[in-house]
C-alpha cells in the first residue's frame, strides 16, 4: 500500500512538471519594475510564435504612464545586426504591448502617436502613407488604468491593432508601420531609456 502511494505520488509529480515544463510563460513572466507588470516572456498571434525583448515604462512629467513590451519573432533575431533596425524595418513579426497605469483621454494618445509618426515619416503631409495614417489616429480611443493597446506587424508592412482586446484597424504599409515602431527604437525615441529597456532582454 505504502509502495503504490509512493508511486502514484511521483507519477503526480512527474506530470505537473511536465506541465510546467509545456507552459514556460507561467513560470517566465517579465515584470517591469517600476509598474509591477508583468509580461508573458514567450506569446502567439497568428500561428507566429513570439519571444520578449524587454520592457519599460513610459513617463511623462514624472508620473507613469504605462507599462510596455516588445516582442520579435522567435529565433528571428540576428545578433549580427542592429537590433534596432530590426525592430524599424520590415521583415520578422514584431509586437508591442502598452498596459497603461493611469487613464489618459483619446485625444493625448492621439497627438502623441501624431507627433510621433510625423516625426518618423518623411514627407508626411505628401507621403502615400498619410491616408492610413490618418484613419489609425481617429480609431484611437481612451485608455484607462489596466486597459492595454497592442500592436502587431507581420511582414509585409501589415500591423493589426486591437485595443482593450477588441481589433480596431489593420493597414498594409511598411513606411508607417516603421514610423509607428519608431516612436520608441528610431534614431530620436520618445524616451532614450525606454529605447534601451526594450532590448534588455534580446537574445
Amino acid at each position: 500500500m505504502v509502495k503504490s502511494m509512493r508511486i502514484r505520488i511521483t507519477l503526480l509529480l512527474s506530470f505537473f512538471l511536465l506541465l510546467l515544463g509545456l507552459n514556460p510563460a507561467l513560470a517566465q513572466d517579465v515584470k517591469e519594475p517600476a509598474t509591477g507588470v508583468s509580461f508573458p516572456s514567450k506569446t502567439n498571434a497568428n500561428g507566429r510564435d513570439f519571444t520578449i525583448t524587454g520592457t519599460g515604462v513610459r513617463k511623462k512629467f514624472g508620473f507613469k504612464v504605462y507599462a510596455m513590451a516588445s516582442y520579435l519573432e522567435t529565433g528571428k533575431l540576428d545578433s549580427s545586426k542592429d537590433i534596432y533596425g530590426q525592430l524599424t524595418s520590415d521583415g520578422a513579426s514584431k509586437m508591442i504591448i502598452m498596459h497603461f497605469v493611469r487613464d489618459v483621454d483619446a485625444g493625448k494618445i492621439k497627438e502623441t502617436f501624431e507627433e510621433g509618426i510625423k516625426k518618423n515619416l518623411p514627407n508626411y503631409e505628401s507621403s502615400p502613407a498619410k491616408k492610413d495614417a490618418e484613419t489609425f489616429l481617429n480609431v484611437l480611443t481612451e485608455l484607462k488604468n489596466n486597459d492595454k493597446m497592442q500592436l502587431n506587424w507581420y511582414p509585409g508592412g501589415e500591423v493589426h491593432l486591437s485595443i482593450k482586446g477588441q481589433g480596431k484597424f489593420a493597414f498594409k504599409n511598411s513606411a508607417l508601420a516603421s514610423a509607428i515602431w519608431s516612436i520608441w527604437f528610431g534614431r530620436s525615441p520618445i524616451a532614450g531609456d525606454l529605447k534601451t529597456s526594450l532590448v534588455a532582454n534580446a537574445k
